[in-house]
């Protein structure tokens, strides 16, 4: 064996050797943005409830939900009268695609937990943005908004991984999250 096989053959059995050592996994030496999501079950977040015109609207007609075609080179907006406030917006070029049509539902789950649900399950080349105004959810003088957490919920574990950028924007009084998916979605604390 010459010097240059000696080489190679010692430096994948190092390289082995310190992965091993450091306990790395194949998908961290693959894509090392990957983290495992660290899910909360729902009866451990205090969720945010929708208001009590919100609630019997939903009870009256079960659901809420809009559709609207969005293409890519212009992006949009979808928010109506019927979302009660909520918005998506989707920024030009968030999909490879010409056009998507996106499905928005607002959903009550549990103990009139206020949630938003987006179909179809897909993946965006740039976040879209979330906004649930303060209107539409039970929002008192005691309630802390600045405190108010986003979460989606992973259909895989039936568990809750928090958004870590939330916006509060008290002038305009809309929560904010971004998404570079679509799933279940819903705020609390």
């Amino acid at each position: 064996m010459n010097k240059k096989h000696t080489f190679v053959i010692l430096t994948i059995l190092l390289a082995a050797v310190f992965c091993m050592i450091i306990s790395c996994d194949e998908s961290a030496l693959i894509n090392p943005k990957i983290t495992e999501s660290k899910g909360i079950p729902a009866q451990e977040i205090q969720f945010l409830q929708w208001n009590s015109d919100v609630a019997s609207t939903l009870r009256a007609l079960s659901k809420v939900t809009i559709s609207e075609m969005v293409f890519t080179h212009a992006g949009g907006v979808l928010a109506t009268d019927d979302m009660l406030g909520c918005k998506l917006i989707v920024p030009a070029n968030a999909f490879e695609e010409e056009e998507r049509t996106i499905q928005a539902t607002l959903i009550s789950e549990g103990d009139n937990m206020a949630g938003i649900s987006f179909l179809p399950s897909q993946q965006f080349t740039k976040y879209v943005t979330i906004e649930l105004p303060f209107n539409a959810i039970n929002v008192d003088e005691n309630t802390l908004v600045e405190d108010i957490r986003a979460f989606w919920l992973d259909e895989n574990t039936n568990l809750w991984v928090e958004i870590q950028d939330v916006i509060v924007d008290l002038e305009n009084q809309v929560v904010k999250t971004q998404t570079d998916h679509f799933t279940r979605f819903g705020w609390g604390f």
